[in-house]
């Protein structure tokens, strides 16, 4: 459950919670957060957290959590990627299927079409505007696609 940590704070290179000089919430079960899901292993499949007045980058561990299926960050002023304001390494969550970042600082596309697994992607009233770019029809696995109020519109469907 130590993964989860790090998905949340954001570690110099090689460095693990472990490395924190004050690491008392180390020894916490992260399973037992309010919105933390895990497995019987302690692996975390779900992180619900909406509404909760986050604000900022989080960190890009958090999709390295193996077996992550659900992330609900939806009503935070919160972005994976300080360069695009995108989906940063949105990648490595090979696992994930569902993706709530509603009312977010999201602004682009980012790394988006990297989200092979991903069935469900709600961005309604975030900041992305312009064209949906062509990337995004290669997620052959979405099924559901919700960006009310966010500024998209699409030219041709490819």
């Amino acid at each position: 459950a130590q993964g989860w940590a790090d998905a949340f704070i954001d570690l110099e290179d090689g460095d693990t919670v472990d490395d924190i000089p004050d690491k008392k919430y180390v020894t916490l079960d992260f399973c037992n957060f309010y919105g933390i899901e895990c497995d019987a292993d302690g692996e975390v499949l779900s992180i619900s957290l909406g509404d909760n007045n986050m604000q900022g980058l989080i960190s890009e561990n958090i999709f390295d959590l193996p077996k992550l299926k659900r992330l609900d960050l939806g009503g935070n002023n919160i972005w994976f990627d300080d360069e695009d304001y995108g989906f940063g390494n949105i990648g490595n969550a090979v696992d994930l299927v569902f993706l709530n970042v509603t009312s977010s600082g999201i602004e682009s596309f980012g790394n988006i079409d990297d989200a092979w697994s991903l069935k469900e992607l709600y961005m309604t009233n975030t900041w992305i505007t312009g064209e949906i770019p062509l990337e995004f029809y290669d997620l052959d696995t979405l099924e559901k696609f919700e960006c009310v109020f966010c500024g998209l519109y699409r030219e041709t469907h490819p």
